[in-house]
């Protein structure tokens, strides 16, 4: 009819995909074929970015302290695996998540603290899809 607007005109906007991300036990409990096929439970972050924690594997990095804490190597650990899966929708890319490690390892106990939460807090978001 004269004088109305057609809204229904779609620009191409999606709302982005939930942030997800799995922690280090999530990682620990899935069958290898599972993980990204780059990085298989043998691989080590050091194969990533020389220097960082070498000859470590990212299942025995994923493993939790005696007491049951999570380090930040598991975190670390688990946000690499997460950022490389296909799926899952992590906030922050693989190269960013090893440079922040590379420098936290470099750094004081605070700036070590402060990446072992943030990671903790992106691994925690679950996964909405099997």
């Amino acid at each position: 009819p004269a004088g109305t607007r057609d809204l229904s005109v779609d620009f191409g906007y999606h709302a982005a995909s939930p942030l997800e991300g799995l922690g280090p036990a999530a990682w620990r409990a899935r069958p290898p074929e599972q993980w990204p096929p780059s990085l298989p439970p043998d691989a080590t972050l050091d194969a990533l970015a020389p220097g960082v924690l070498p000859g470590v594997t990212l299942i025995e990095l994923l493993a939790p302290t005696p007491d049951g804490r999570a380090t930040l190597a598991a975190e670390a650990a688990a946000a690499v695996l997460n950022a490389t899966a296909g799926g899952i929708h992590y906030p922050l890319p693989r190269a960013e998540v090893l440079d922040r490690l590379r420098a936290a390892l470099a750094g004081p106990d605070p700036e070590r603290a402060a990446l072992l939460r943030l990671l903790a807090e992106q691994n925690a978001r679950g996964r909405r899809a099997p």
